[in-house]
C-alpha cells in the first residue's frame, strides 16, 4: 500500500477522529479505521482523494491538486462524493452502513460511517481460494435483497454490485457498501439522470450499462449486477461479459457460465435468470427476485427430499451414472426455451424493441408486476423428479391486443408523415415569392423562384459601420436595406466577421478573424453583441464561456497561451476576477508572489496557496498554505519557512493569531497561544521528527 497517499496512524481529523488501522486505498479514495475520541467507539472514515489528480503533505497530511488543470474535475468529484455520503446517510436498513458524520478537513471531504468488523465477499474468497458454499449464499442473499429494496424504494440504482461491495462481518451479516457509482431515478422518463459517463466493473454490467444507456436502467440493472455476483462467489470465477454469454449457443449456456457440481439446479437457473443479456427477460423489480428466490429454494427442498428418498433403492454405480447422463427430456425443453433468446435472435429483439415492451418498462404500473412474474414451466404431475423449474416471463394476456393497436397507430403515423412530406413538396416547388440578388457594381439583377413570400429580401453589398469595429463592406442577405442573414464583413483593419445578421446586428453564431487570419472570436451573438463562445486576446490567452451586456467576460474559464486555466467562475463587471478558483501573480523582485486558489468578491477567500518563489527570501517564508479572507491568511494553515521550520495554526488578517505551533529547524517546537504573530502564552514544547 503506498502510505505517501494515506493518513499516518496517528492522525486526528476534526479533533475528533484518531486515524488507528489504514484500511484500503482505491482510485477515488482512502478507507480507514478510527477511534471517536469523545466517546470511545470504532468507526470507518472514508476519504476523497483521486490517486493522479491529488497528493498529500507527508508533514502535514493535508490535500491539494497536483495541476490547477485538474481542480474543477476535482471539485466535481468531491462533491460527488459529498452526495454519495448523504445518500448512504437517508438509508433505514440493518444492511446497509449507516453515515453519522460528514465534514471537510485537510483540503477533502471524509464521511464517518458504521465500522464492519469483517471482510468483503472478494476479500473472503481471496483469503480462502475456495466458492461459497450455496448453502452460505442463501443465507446471505435474503440480507442483500432487503437492502437492494431500500435502495431501489428511494429511487436509486447502486449500479456496482460485485462481490468486494458486499461485506460480511463476524456474525454473518451482510452489508452492501460503495455508493459511490449509484445514481438518481428518472422519475419522468425512468432510466437513471446522469450527465458523464458511468464507471462500471467488465463482467458485472449489463449491456445497458456497459452501452452507457441510461434511459434503459432500472432494477434489472442492479439484478444482472447481483446474478453476477452470485455466479462469482458461487464459482469462484470472473463472470463473463454478456456478449460472451450471447456467444454461448448451448441450451443452457454452460460453455459461457460453468457451475461446480455442488451448485443445484434451482440456484443455478435463478442465476441465469439474473443474468439474462436481454434485460426485458430478467426479474423487473427486487420482489419477483425475491418471489423467484423462494419458489427455487421451495423446490430445492422437495427435490432434497425427492432424492433422499430415491437414494435408499438406488446403488452407487446406478446413481453416478444417472449424474452423467443428459437431463430428460423435460428439462431440455425448459432451459431450451428459457434460453431461445439467448442467440442472435435475443440480439435483433434488444436492439429494436416494440413499443409496447418499452411502454411497459416506463410506465411502473401493477401491470408490469405481472407481466414480468416468474412461473413454473415443469408439469407437476408429470414432472420428473430432476426437472429444473424455468422462470418465464408471462406477458399479459392482452398483449397481443396491445400490440395490434400500437401497430394501428404506428401505422397511421406514418402516413401522416408521408402526407406531410408530399405537402411539404408540392409547396417548396410553387411560386410563393422570388428572391432577388444584386450587384452594386452595376445594375444587373436576376431573381429565383423562391417560397418566401417577403418582397423586401435581397442579396448584396452594402458599406457598413460598428462601433469598435470601424468600417467595411458588408455581403450578404439585406432586408430593408439592412444585414439580414448570412453575411461577411471586410474591414478597412483587415479583419473579417462571417455570421449571422438580424436587422442590421449580429445576431447568431459568428467567426472573427484577424487580417493575419488568426480567429479572435468564435460563438453567439445577440443584437450585436457577444453572447457565448470563445475569445482569444492579442497574448495569446482565451476565455470561454459567456459575456456581459457589454461584452465583458460573465462567467468562464480563462486559459493562458499554453494552456494553463488561469480562472475558472465569474467576473466583475470590468472583466476581472471575482468569484470562482484561479491563479494570480503579482509583486516584485523578492516579494513576487503567485496564489492559487479560491476567490470570492474579487479577493483571496477561501481555500488557497500562496507561494515566494524568489529564493533570495532569506530567513522568509516561502508558502502558506490554508485559509484566506480578503486576501490576508485568516482562519487555519500553514507556513513554510525557508530556514526548513513551519508553523501550523489558527491565523487572523496575516498574522499568527491563536492556537498553533512553531517548528524550528533544530527540530524544537513551541505551542501555545499567538497574538499579532507572536507567542503570547506558551503550553508546550518538546522536540519533532
Amino acid at each position: 500500500m503506498n502510505t505517501s497517499s494515506m493518513l499516518q496512524v496517528g492522525s486526528v481529523l476534526r479533533g475528533i477522529y484518531r486515524i488507528e488501522k489504514q484500511l484500503a486505498s482505491g482510485g477515488f479514495g482512502n478507507t480507514y479505521m478510527a477511534t471517536n475520541i469523545e466517546f470511545g467507539d470504532q468507526v470507518a472514515i472514508k476519504e476523497f482523494f483521486v490517486k493522479g489528480v491529488t497528493e498529500r503533505d507527508e508533514t502535514t497530511g493535508s490535500v491539494s491538486v497536483s495541476n490547477i488543470t485538474n481542480y474543477e474535475k476535482f471539485r466535481q468529484q468531491k462533491e460527488k462524493f459529498k452526495k454519495e455520503a448523504r445518500r448512504l446517510r437517508q438509508f433505514n436498513n440493518p444492511h446497509i452502513v449507516s453515515v453519522h458524520d460528514l465534514f471537510e478537513d485537510n483540503g477533502t471531504a471524509y464521511y464517518v460511517m458504521d465500522y464492519i468488523d469483517g471482510e468483503s465477499l472478494s476479500e473472503r474468497m481471496k483469503r480462502t481460494g475456495k466458492p461459497l458454499t450455496e448453502q452460505e449464499v442463501k443465507g446471505l442473499l435474503p440480507q442483500i435483497l432487503y437492502a437492494l429494496k431500500t435502495v431501489h424504494d428511494e429511487k436509486l440504482w447502486h449500479l456496482d454490485i460485485k462481490p468486494g461491495n458486499i461485506m460480511m462481518d463476524k456474525s454473518g451479516n451482510a452489508f452492501l457498501i460503495d455508493f459511490g457509482a449509484s445514481k438518481q431515478m428518472d422519475t419522468e422518463r425512468g432510466g437513471a439522470t446522469a450527465k458523464t459517463a458511468i464507471a462500471y466493473t467488465s463482467g458485472y454490467a449489463p449491456r445497458e450499462q456497459i452501452e452507457q444507456n441510461y434511459s434503459k436502467f432500472g432494477p434489472w440493472t442492479d439484478i444482472y449486477a447481483l446474478g453476477a455476483t452470485l455466479y462469482a462467489v458461487l464459482t469462484n470465477n470472473h463472470p463473463p461479459i454478456p456478449s460472451a454469454i450471447d456467444d454461448d449457443e448451448s441450451p443452457d449456456k454452460h460453455i459461457a457460465l460453468p457451475f461446480p457440481d455442488g451448485v443445484s439446479h434451482e440456484m443455478r437457473n435463478l442465476v441465469l435468470f439474473m443474468m439474462r443479456t436481454n434485460r426485458t427477460e430478467r426479474p423487473q423489480t427486487v420482489d419477483v427476485l425475491i418471489h423467484a428466490f423462494n419458489t427455487a429454494s421451495a423446490s430445492s427442498q422437495r427435490e432434497g427430499a425427492g432424492n433422499a428418498n430415491r437414494q435408499a433403492g438406488t446403488n452407487a454405480n446406478t446413481h453416478k451414472q444417472r449424474s452423467e447422463e443428459p437431463h430428460n427430456e423435460t428439462e431440455a425443453v425448459s432451459e431450451e426455451t428459457m434460453f431461445k433468446s439467448g442467440t442472435a435472435d435475443e440480439k435483433t429483439k434488444y436492439s429494436a424493441q416494440s413499443r409496447s415492451a418499452e411502454s411497459r418498462l416506463s410506465s411502473k404500473t401493477k401491470s408490469e408486476e405481472t407481466a414480468f412474474t416468474p412461473r413454473q414451466t415443469n408439469n407437476t404431475t408429470n414432472s420428473s423428479p430432476n426437472s429444473k423449474p424455468s422462470y418465464q416471463p408471462v406477458y399479459d394476456e392482452d398483449d397481443s391486443s396491445e400490440r395490434a393497436l400500437n401497430n394501428f397507430i404506428i401505422v397511421c403515423v406514418i402516413c401522416f408523415l408521408m402526407g406531410l412530406a408530399i405537402y411539404c413538396i408540392l409547396q417548396c416547388s410553387s411560386p410563393g415569392g422570388s428572391l432577388t440578388v444584386e450587384d452594386t457594381n452595376n445594375a444587373q439583377t436576376e431573381t429565383f423562384i423562391s417560397s418566401d413570400t417577403s418582397d423586401d429580401a435581397t442579396y448584396g453589398k452594402k458599406d457598413v459601420t460598428y462601433p469598435n469595429m470601424g468600417t467595411g463592406v458588408y455581403e450578404g442577405g439585406l432586408q430593408n436595406g439592412e444585414p439580414h442573414g448570412h453575411g461577411t464583413i471586410n474591414y478597412s483593419s483587415g479583419m473579417t466577421f462571417i455570421g449571422d445578421f438580424q436587422n442590421g446586428q449580429t445576431h447568431g453564431h459568428g467567426v472573427l478573424k484577424s487580417a493575419t487570419g488568426t480567429v479572435l472570436f468564435d460563438g453567439t451573438y445577440e443584437n450585436g453583441k457577444r453572447k457565448e463562445g470563445t475569445t482569444t486576446y492579442e497574448d495569446g490567452r482565451t476565455f470561454t464561456g459567456t459575456y456581459d451586456w457589454d461584452g465583458t467576460r460573465k462567467e468562464g474559464t480563462l486559459k493562458s497561451a499554453n494552456g494553463e486555466v488561469l480562472f475558472k467562475g465569474t467576473f466583475d463587471i470590468i472583466g476581472n476576477y471575482d468569484t470562482g478558483y484561479g491563479k494570480e501573480e503579482g509583486g516584485s523582485g523578492v516579494d513576487a508572489f503567485v496564489y492559487v486558489g479560491n476567490f470570492k468578491d474579487g479577493s483571496w477567500n477561501g481555500e488557497g496557496t500562496e507561494t515566494w518563489p524568489n529564493e533570495k527570501r532569506s530567513n522568509h517564508a516561502y508558502k502558506y498554505k490554508g485559509n484566506f479572507v480578503s486576501n490576508e491568511r485568516s482562519g487555519y494553515g500553514t507556513v513554510y519557512f525557508n530556514s526548513g521550520g513551519y508553523y501550523k495554526g489558527e491565523w487572523k488578517n496575516g498574522d499568527r493569531c491563536g492556537n498553533g505551533t512553531e517548528f524550528y529547524a533544530d527540530h524544537t517546537y513551541k505551542t501555545g497561544i499567538w497574538e499579532n504573530d507572536k507567542l503570547v502564552t506558551e503550553t508546550e514544547r518538546g522536540t519533532w521528527n
